[in-house]
């Protein structure tokens, strides 16, 4: 009878070696996968919220929903004639400690007056963020939200009503701005909205970081696209959880171009 001839020790290395030659191809392939993956659900969500946006918009005569996500609601005060009127403006998500319970940070948002028309505690959060982290998404400073003093109030900036934005394509509303460390700024548990300035070449906020060095966005007429940053000084201020003015021209531009479409134009 014949023996069947085993492997030798030089034969099982080598496919050793081919196997693990063949998974250090394919794991980078996966993992970019999975991130296009992530990155198309966020898309999608935002995709979502700015819908439930322009939802309320139109229920509200072109009013904008607060963007303010402050525990105490807007007062705004009406004058017709003899009658004042005060009344509150319903943050769209109330503020949250990410390192609060998960039903905790979802009570938040439902408390808020988007999940009227969203429906969807999932939709408010990216799936790339921190795991505990129920909501990434902010309003920008532009859209009624905590952005009126960077304006002086002017109302053609500062936007409290649809009507007032001039080319709605061109104009952010909404930003995946989910912290990549738990210090992302001075005050990392409240992200009232996303600010970035008018008047000088400065992010006020660090620019968010996710999804390849990039981040997503949605605009007033409904459409969301990921923006990559191109300047080295953007994702270091996004990764360390800082804020000020780009060194390089690359970094200048990323934020020039993000205060020309949260602003709706430059000075």
């Amino acid at each position: 009878m014949n023996r069947q001839r085993g492997f030798t020790l030089i034969e099982l290395l080598v496919v050793i070696s081919i196997i693990a030659l063949l998974l250090a191809l394919l794991i980078p392939v996966l993992e970019k996968a999975r991130e296009l993956g992530r990155r198309a659900v966020c898309l999608g969500n935002l995709k979502d919220l700015s819908l439930s946006w322009i939802m309320y918009a139109d229920d509200n005569e072109g009013k904008l929903v607060n963007g303010e996500t402050a525990e105490q609601p807007r007062l705004k005060t009406v004058v017709a004639g003899r009658n004042t009127t005060v009344y509150q403006e319903i943050p769209w998500a109330f503020e949250s400690d990410p390192a609060a319970f998960i039903h905790d940070q979802q009570a938040q948002i439902k408390k808020g007056i988007l999940y009227t028309y969203s429906k969807n505690v999932k939709v408010y959060r990216c799936p790339g963020g921190k795991s505990k982290h129920m909501r990434t998404y902010s309003v920008t400073c532009s859209a009624n939200g905590q952005g009126s003093d960077l304006v002086n109030n002017n109302a053609m900036l500062w936007v409290k009503n649809r009507s007032l934005i001039r080319r709605p394509h061109e104009r952010i509303i909404l930003i995946d701005e989910g912290r990549t460390i738990v210090n992302n700024d001075p005050d990392p548990t409240k992200g009232h909205s996303f600010k970035i300035s008018y008047f000088n070449q400065e992010w006020i906020d660090s620019p968010p970081v996710r999804h390849g060095g990039g981040t997503t966005i949605a605009y007033a007429d409904n459409h969301t696209e990921y923006r990559k940053w191109a300047g080295i000084d953007t994702i270091t201020y996004g990764q360390m959880g800082t804020s000020g003015s780009p060194s390089r021209s690359d970094g200048s531009q990323d934020c020039r171009d993000m205060r020309k479409y949260i602003w709706g134009r430059l000075p």
